[in-house]
């Protein structure tokens, strides 16, 4: 991802294929393509307690490569936003 201007104002991109995202101001991830994956579809068993994991990975590409872009380790049950901000833009991104 980078940050770039143009004469619609700053926004950003996928450095890889120039796939425009969304205005710097906003969240990205409300733009990216986005997978959820169970932990257990990438370790292939429960937890040694048999238990099931309480997370999930959320993986959010490119909509014009597929590049990954972000993975993030959610847990419904501790809360908060699934699409939390892991790059913001503040000032200057008129």
């Amino acid at each position: 991802m980078e940050l770039a201007t143009g004469s619609q104002g700053t926004f950003l991109r996928c450095r890889r294929c120039g796939h425009v995202l969304c205005d710097a101001r906003e969240n990205y991830k409300h733009y990216a393509l986005r997978r959820v994956r169970a932990m257990e579809e990438l370790s292939g068993r429960p937890l040694p307690s048999n238990e099931y994991y309480l997370g999930d990975l959320h993986e959010y590409a490119c909509p014009g490569c597929a590049t990954l872009l972000q993975v993030d380790a959610y847990c419904q049950a501790v809360g908060g936003d699934e699409d939390w901000w892991d790059l913001r833009v503040t000032g200057g991104a008129d």
